[in-house]
């Protein structure tokens, strides 16, 4: 979808017509003299002394403040996206037409609580690009709890309808994440927060959500590094040997999935099938294809050579190891506990030091009572092939 924009009228500057500038709102401002262009959201607009500020976001997702007075307002042009008016205007926004569906009761009474903002509530900021759902792991007390504001039957808005042309396909809409770990003398919490982006937001610049936060859910980055906004995750196919791995999903396609099962049910075992997604777990061992175990027990995922130690132990997941980096969306176990299942009722098993094994995934019928969304096992050799082993295929668009 392509954004437009308009211009705001230079009298509509010099004035600082309130209508035309509202906080929270994205901006395209450029430089006349240079043509330097910047993007932003106001956080302040002080009639008073005819001035702005905004939180503008540079090619790393940095935010800080940029403040234009009313002596230099003549040096730049504004704009501002015309197609996503509806989901940022905060005066009025019940009696405009053509709000989306996809706006919450919840969020137009925010939208319309208050015209102005300090720039520092990230979640209500979050809350004008999409939907934000949230679930916290409290270590602590061996539980999974959902921020009081997350409505689960959100989550649909993901799962596309594949139509009758890609049967046993599902489709998955591109979504953002963001981890955050708290580990004090009081709280020990892991806690992961989703963006469902609006329709219309989905082509906004990526540094304006980053800045919040939020990064691109690796599942998403095809393997020469091009953004797709949809995935179609396929059906089971088992009896395959090593050699027919080249369109099974990786360990980020598989941490996706996990993720999204995470935020709607935690991490405990319910039905297998997941949004139309066929025995999500606990039906066949799922081969991740970029993913193995060497002797010395690392992880290694994929063309970078990324190296994660891996857990020893074998048992039910007590805790999940915590990365400051590109693999923080990853639920790989650090600690394992054979008699306790408080926390997540699926197993870990660590593979023989003496093999490199490939990774599998959710478990098989016969083991059912170790199966699940989290269930890894790391102890079958690549060259066994059996009616319990396959990979589920994929796709983008």
């Amino acid at each position: 979808m392509e954004i437009k924009y308009k211009a705001i009228s230079n009298e509509t500057v010099s004035k600082f017509n309130a209508e035309e500038f509202v906080s929270d709102y994205p901006y395209v401002i450029k430089n006349k003299e240079t043509g330097e262009t910047i993007i932003g959201t106001l956080c302040e607009g002080n009639y008073e002394y005819f001035s702005l500020t905004f939180n503008i976001f540079n090619e790393a997702g940095e935010m800080s403040e940029f403040s234009i007075n009313v002596n230099e307002a003549n040096k730049y042009e504004f704009m501002k996206p015309i197609t996503c008016e509806n989901l940022f205007m905060k005066d009025s926004i019940e009696e405009k037409e053509n709000v989306p569906d996809e706006i919450s009761n919840e969020e137009k009474d925010e939208s319309t609580s208050d015209n102005k903002s300090d720039g520092s509530n990230v979640n209500s900021m979050a809350k004008r690009f999409g939907t934000v759902l949230t679930r916290t792991i409290d270590y602590n007390k061996k539980e999974t709890v959902v921020s009081d504001n997350t409505n689960l039957d959100d989550i649909n808005k993901l799962f596309g309808d594949p139509g009758d042309k890609i049967s046993d396909y599902v489709s998955i809409k591109r979504f953002y994440y963001k981890r955050t770990y708290v580990k004090n003398e009081t709280e020990d919490t892991d806690t992961i927060s989703i963006l469902i982006p609006h329709p219309l937001s989905m082509d906004f610049p990526y540094e304006m959500i980053k800045a919040l936060g939020y990064k691109i859910h690796p599942m998403f980055i095809d393997k020469d590094g091009n953004v797709r906004d949809e995935i179609y995750i396929g059906k089971l196919v088992t009896k395959l040997g090593e050699k027919d791995l080249s369109d099974s999903i990786t360990m980020y396609m598989a941490s996706g999935l996990q993720m999204l099962y995470f935020i709607e049910h935690g991490l405990k075992r319910t039905s297998t099938d997941f949004h139309g997604i066929r025995a999500l777990y606990g039906r066949y061992y799922v081969k991740i294809s970029d993913t193995y175990f060497d002797e010395d027990n690392y992880l290694i995922i994929g063309d970078k050579n990324t190296y994660i130690k891996a857990c020893v132990e074998s048992g039910f997941i007590t805790r999940f190891k915590q990365f400051e980096d590109f693999r923080e969306c990853l639920f790989i176990p650090e600690n394992c506990d054979e008699n306790n299942e408080d926390l997540c009722d699926s197993c870990y098993y660590c593979p023989s030091k003496d093999e490199c094994n490939p990774l599998m995934l959710g478990g098989r019928w016969t083991i059912s009572s170790d199966a699940g969304a989290f269930y890894w096992d790391c102890s079958i050799a690549s060259s066994y092939a059996a009616a319990h082993i396959g990979t589920r295929l994929w796709y983008y668009i």
